[in-house]
């Protein structure tokens, strides 16, 4: 994974995450939320899935999980689909988003995961090892 510079002033960190097989680089991004801001799980969970729909033109399903992460309860929600962004002009077709909401007393965490389904199968094992290796630093 390649770190480079975040693009908003909300998130922590950004890394690229290289393609495979011809296919488009992946992009990881890191934001924390202040206490009370961000929303709740379910809104963003919601918002998500407006921004893909399915390969029939219609709304997208999301596989959503809970888990622990760091010792923070932690939901897991993968969308697939054709990803819209938040109403831009282009179109990614087969595209999935793998995100895991960490609930933390400071803010919550959010870590998303978004680029072609090719790209993202193929980091899945090491996206799975990042959760399970994270530790809060206070």
């Amino acid at each position: 994974w390649i770190w480079k510079p975040p693009s908003s002033t909300l998130r922590i960190a950004n890394y690229t995450l290289p393609g495979v097989e011809g296919s488009e680089a992946a992009e990881l991004s890191v934001i924390q939320f202040a206490p009370g801001e961000g929303g709740d799980i379910q809104s963003n969970i919601n918002r998500w899935k407006l921004q893909f729909r399915s390969t029939a033109g219609g709304p997208v399903r999301s596989r959503v999980s809970t888990t622990t992460v760091a010792q923070l309860p932690t939901t897991i929600t993968e969308i697939n689909g054709e990803y819209m962004g938040m109403g831009a002009a282009w179109h990614h077709y087969n595209y999935t988003m793998l995100t895991a909401m960490l609930e933390c007393e400071d803010g919550n965490i959010f870590l998303r995961l978004l680029g072609p389904a090719k790209t993202i199968d193929a980091h899945r094992d090491s996206w799975n090892q990042m959760l399970r290796e994270i530790t809060i630093v206070e």
